[in-house]
């Protein structure tokens, strides 16, 4: 969770039921907002439906892979964090999933620890980019009212001295 309360929505796509039920019990008891999809293509679909922060996606699916998936949610959503998953990963893979943008590349069999440090870091990052979007459209907003912005005494000095001499 983000400290304003927002939570950090997880997308699990894999096609197979064990794997998504464990890592939906995983993440929710670490506090996060889990949706699951059995394949790449329901993924796709939910992930365009907007909200998603993280996802979780196998490699090896049917109808839209795990990397046709990758590519399509840098184009859909370029900030949700693309964490993929696999039990026949190669070198070449993981180079190519990270060439493409995603966050992590983690093997099947993955050990707990592994999956928690790598989510956390990605919510962590997820957290930052939410609060700067909306901390730059608060100082938009400020701006935009033509209000002097600052709460060092020596400003707060001078805005009382401006309001003085103003009239």
């Amino acid at each position: 969770m983000t400290k304003d309360h927002t939570p950090i929505r997880v997308l699990v796509v894999d096609d197979d039921q064990a794997i998504r039920d464990a890592l939906s019990r995983t993440l929710e008891k670490l506090g996060y907002e889990v949706g699951l999809a059995e394949d790449g293509q329901v993924g796709l679909d939910r992930l365009r439906a907007g909200g998603i922060h993280i996802l979780l996606a196998d490699l090896q699916m049917p109808r839209v892979t795990g990397q046709e998936l990758l590519k399509a949610a840098k184009a859909i959503a370029p900030d949700v964090e693309v964490i993929v998953i696999t039990g026949h990963g190669t070198v070449e893979d993981a180079v190519e999933a990270m060439k493409e943008g995603a966050y992590d590349f983690i093997t099947k069999p993955f050990k707990r620890v592994q999956l928690e440090r790598t989510i956390r870091r990605a919510a962590e990052k997820q957290t930052l980019a939410l609060q700067n979007r909306r901390l730059l459209a608060r100082l938009e907003e400020l701006q935009d009212s033509g209000r002097i912005i600052g709460t060092s005494p020596v400003m707060l000095k001078t805005l009382d001295l401006v309001r003085q001499v103003a009239p």
